[in-house]
């Protein structure tokens, strides 16, 4: 109790002292761009856009303080700047029903962040001698440097017949240094086309053009690129210490040379409608995504002295439907009404895996765990069953332990059991309870998701309500 009453009274000192805690932030959002129009129709466009943010921080405990003996000072600073450069030409050119729009550029993209800390104790003065060069001890200084770089050039062409039919195409090609120097280039194409069918003269006379005002078939497919990874993942990483008195360096991250990009294969079928002049609105859409070289952190042997590696570890598969629908229920003078629904279903499969991987156990708790394996979805939870009962007495639980040759006992599970814990199942019946009994309790991918909502705007005062929700789908509690 004593003990307890001194740490009040140190902390209240604490707040009498003075103690210095202070933070400062600084950004800055610039852009500047030139225009030309050399000819009709052509428009050349260059843009600079730069990013900066400064971020400092100082600490100052005084002597005597609940968290120091001594007087400590610690400075934190971090600088943020993110640079981009984008060029591009565009060039419309209209020839009676038809049009044609073409773009093709090029940009760079940069990104930096640079650290800077240091601390000292043992100040002679709170108020006067409270510089770091007046600290008894200087701390170990901390500075740390990194960065990341995108260069991009694409071009795209779209077409249109008659303001009805749309075909377009997309090419980009895309460096990262974020890969090796041999894996850092990737090709992404993509192609759309579309029917504005509400165009069409059938669907501007009769019983159609009173209920449809707006209806268009879409489709499209292209392959996209992640970079979805640390600045430095592809390299081994390094970091200075001291050994004997001397300085060193030590490996702190593995590196992999052969990362390379998370390519997806994007297939989108979609029809966009309205209603009664636009009053109902909606979409209705399939699609099917193909992933191949999934980027993820895999497990290494002890024996390297680290945990994990980045690495191209599988191959997945999406497949959904999707619909949403939005309908205006209340126009008046100064008030209006809407109310909006979607609901969605995606089905997810890995299709293969990589190199010497058979399976993918996420992080989790020492009674579940997620697994992704081939043919299965990805949000597969393993775990232990229960028996839909817990412990009710001390023997029963003694009844589960087992005599080894040696008369050692072999507890059932971790020899912490207790009546009103949870009856694990031994499904291999060795008579105790390991990752081996781990088995599948369910998903937790739902069937479906979606949400709902409305709006209500009444001159100036404007209200709106958002709910989501998910059905079909495994949910674990913390003692499951």
């Amino acid at each position: 109790m004593a003990a307890f009453l001194q740490g009040i009274i140190k902390t209240l000192k604490t707040l009498q002292l003075r103690n210095t805690q202070r933070g400062k932030s600084q950004s800055f959002n610039g852009t500047s761009y030139l225009e030309v129009t050399p000819i009709n129709g052509m428009i050349l466009r260059s843009a600079y856009t730069i990013t900066s943010r400064n971020n400092n921080y100082l600490t100052y405990f005084r002597r005597g303080s609940a968290y120091f003996n001594e007087a400590n000072k610690s400075l934190d600073e971090d600088k943020y700047v993110t640079n981009v450069w984008e060029n591009t030409l565009t060039y419309a050119k209209y020839v009676g029903r038809h049009d044609f729009l073409g773009l093709v550029g090029f940009s760079t993209e940069n990104y930096s962040q640079l650290h800077f800390g240091m601390s000292g104790s043992g100040f002679p003065d709170d108020d006067v001698l409270n510089d770091f060069g007046s600290a008894a001890v200087i701390g170990a200084l901390e500075e740390s440097f990194t960065e990341n770089a995108l260069v991009s050039s694409f071009a795209r062409l779209t077409y249109k017949y008659n303001k009805k039919y749309i075909l377009s195409g997309t090419i980009r090609r895309d460096g990262s240094s974020r890969f090796g120097p041999d894996k850092r280039w990737g090709i992404f194409p993509s192609a759309a086309a579309a029917w504005l069918i509400s165009e069409e003269k059938f669907m501007q006379t009769g019983k159609l053009s009173k209920i449809f005002s707006y209806l268009k078939l879409r489709g499209s497919a292209g392959r996209t690129g992640s970079q979805n990874l640390g600045n430095y993942s592809w390299r081994t990483g390094v970091s200075g210490t001291v050994y004997n008195n001397l300085p060193a360096i030590i490996p702190t991250s593995l590196g992999n040379p052969d990362l390379r990009w998370e390519e997806t294969l994007m297939l989108d079928l979609g029809l966009d409608f309205g209603l009664f002049k636009d009053k109902i609105t909606g979409t209705f859409g399939l699609y099917e995504k193909r992933t191949k070289d999934l980027i993820y952190s895999t497990p290494v042997p002890p024996s390297s002295s680290f945990s994990s590696v980045s690495s191209n570890v599988a191959a997945m598969s999406n497949k959904g439907i999707e619909f949403d629908i939005k309908g205006q229920v209340i126009k008046r003078k100064n008030l209006t009404g809407t109310l909006d629904f979607n609901i969605s279903r995606n089905i997810s499969r890995v299709t293969r895996f990589n190199d010497q991987v058979k399976a993918l156990d996420l992080p989790g708790a020492s009674t579940r765990r997620m697994r992704i394996e081939i043919g299965g979805r990805t949000g597969q939870w393993y775990g232990y069953k229960t028996a839909n009962r817990l412990f009710v007495t001390q023997e029963e639980i003694i009844a589960l332990q087992s005599q080894t040759a040696t008369g050692a006992r072999q507890f059932y599970r971790t020899g912490t059991e207790a009546p009103g814990d949870l009856y694990f199942m031994d499904l291999n019946g060795d008579g105790k309870i390991t990752v081996d009994d781990q088995t599948y309790l369910g998903s937790a991918e739902p069937k479906f998701s979606g949400g709902f909502g409305g709006t209500v705007i009444y001159k100036n005062f404007y209200v709106n309500a958002t709910f989501s929700y998910a059905y079909g789908h495994t949910r674990l509690g913390h003692y499951q």
